[in-house]
């Protein structure tokens, strides 16, 4: 006779066994599921799109910022040619005044072109 006590433990292994083999099986089964998945694949035209508008973008932003920058530029060169304009204007006048010859109405209008540039 066959003890029964042996008798449960080596259906318990067996049960057990079973068991751990049905989910070496569940792993297995995941793994190989897992590699046989195709990687998320990325539209190249999709991307070259995006890498485009980003250039653009940045094309946009440069040539707004040079445009800017000539403005600026212009209105300094400006500035500085009024302002040598308006002493040369004024030494010229100085230097008429001390000419002997001139009428008092041409003195008048001379030191009435130095006064604007004060």
């Amino acid at each position: 006779m066959v003890n029964p006590n042996i008798e449960n433990e080596q259906k318990e292994e067996a049960k057990q066994t079973e068991a751990q083999a049905q989910e070496s099986d569940e792993e297995a089964s995941e793994i190989e599921a897992a590699l046989l998945e195709e990687p998320e694949e990325i539209d190249p035209l999709e991307e070259a799109r995006k890498e485009a508008e980003d250039y653009k973008d940045r094309f946009l932003r440069l040539a707004a910022e040079f445009e800017n920058y000539k403005k600026r530029k212009d209105k300094e060169f400006e500035a500085l040619v009024r302002q040598l304009r308006e002493r040369w204007t004024a030494q010229q006048a100085e230097q008429l005044l001390r000419k002997p010859d001139l009428t008092a109405e041409d003195k008048g209008r001379l030191r009435d072109l130095l006064n604007q540039n004060k």
